[in-house]
């Protein structure tokens, strides 16, 4: 994904269950289920269903937001994968969403310093 902007967005449903279709500039479609949301402990869990990018069978991710002071917040972000092939591959996809994550990061970085993300 990696340079990693979206060229379409799109939300199905909403609360767990809801499904965010996006299609990145290079054309790959993936879709983000919302499998669970606790916000007293900030914490959200979601999978990608099908179809499956970058050769993958299962993906999942959790998220925890903790406070980390005034007008600060910490967000981390673990996701876990399952590839027919192991090896090499794995290694280039682990190293390929680590890329993904860190961009992912600057544009809500960017968002929030720009004040284009609403509370």
């Amino acid at each position: 994904m990696p340079p990693g902007n979206i060229r379409h967005l799109r939300l199905e449903g909403e609360g767990i269950g809801a499904v965010r279709h996006i299609v990145t500039e290079q054309a790959v479609a993936i879709a983000e289920r919302l499998d669970d949301l606790d916000e007293s402990r900030g914490q959200l869990r979601l999978s990608i269903i099908e179809p499956m990018p970058w050769g993958m069978l299962s993906y999942s991710a959790i998220t925890n937001l903790e406070d980390a002071g005034p007008d600060q917040c910490r967000l981390d972000w673990s996701g876990t994968f399952e590839l027919a092939e192991g090896g090499d591959a794995a290694n280039e996809l682990a190293a390929f969403l680590k890329k993904a994550y860190a961009s992912m990061f600057a544009g809500i970085r960017k968002q929030l310093m720009d004040g284009n993300i609403n509370e």
